[in-house]
């Protein structure tokens, strides 16, 4: 088993991620939020929710940093290092675990980011950024499938490549689209305020995760088939990859810290 050192792996995660570049478009204080006096890394978490469960769970696990989607600290007010937020902090920085975050660089990078891990598993082709939400920063990809196919066969065809039958309680389909799917645009996790920019980008389908009131008539409106696979499972492939990468650059061992909230 290999050992890394906490900067290094810290530094080489934004080196690729950049979060810099969502600064201002994300209301996530990406990066190192908890660092703790343990620098040598061999096991890396990988989790979508920074959650005291999943704190608990990668201290068991043995881990000395966690990774995660969905972190600790919002907005530009002060944190509070009371209540359940420090509890949290007290269980990372008691158990020699730091936690590293990254929220929107993780949806929308290209190389690991959410969205494009989910269009190379449904094997898209021209998978490209896509979804600015501001000047030169994207927060998904669009791509093509290989053939088209038909709509009422595209629920089972895409939910059969990222989710299993067992999780699958909480999926949402609105066919208000073309009937044959070739064209698919992914923005994971809650994005159904992107349907619109999916129809204008020519997309027959768009791929989010957690289903809104307005998503429905937004999607009726402008003709476009839309699948909710869930906030959760459309944002396991993002901290997946990124171990993946850590593990073969520095030899350290990674684990999925999987806990399905079924939303």
């Amino acid at each position: 088993m290999g050992t890394a050192q906490l900067p290094n792996l810290v530094r080489f995660m934004e080196g690729i991620l950049a979060p810099g570049q969502y600064s201002s478009a994300d209301i996530s204080r990406n990066g190192l939020q908890v660092e703790s006096c343990e620098q040598a890394v061999t096991t890396v978490g990988l989790a979508v929710d920074a959650a005291q469960s999943i704190f608990e769970m990668a201290i068991l696990k043995k881990c000395q940093l966690i990774v995660a989607h969905h972190g600790l600290f919002w907005g530009n007010s002060a944190p509070l290092l009371a209540g359940n937020t420090g509890k949290k902090i007290r269980t990372l920085i008691e158990g020699r675990c730091s936690l590293y975050v990254s929220h929107l660089p993780l949806d929308g990078n290209m190389q690991v980011g959410n969205a494009a891990e989910l269009g190379r598993r449904l094997e898209l082709s021209e998978l490209s950024a896509a979804f600015e939400v501001e000047q030169g920063v994207t927060v998904g990809a669009v791509g093509n499938l290989p053939a088209p196919i038909p709509q009422n066969e595209i629920e089972e065809f895409i939910l059969s490549k990222i989710i299993s039958h067992n999780d699958r309680g909480m999926t949402r389909s609105l066919l208000f689209g073309s009937a044959q799917i070739q064209r698919v645009g992914i923005a994971t996790g809650s994005a159904s305020s992107l349907i619109t920019s999916a129809k204008r980008l020519g997309c027959d389908l768009f791929i989010t995760g957690e289903p809104k009131q307005e998503a429905y008539h937004m999607a009726k409106e402008v003709g476009i088939n839309v699948i909710f696979a869930g906030h959760y499972h459309t944002e396991t492939f993002g901290v997946r990859a990124m171990g993946r990468l850590l593990e073969k650059e520095f030899g350290i061992s990674t684990v999925f810290l999987d806990e399905p909230t079924g939303i």
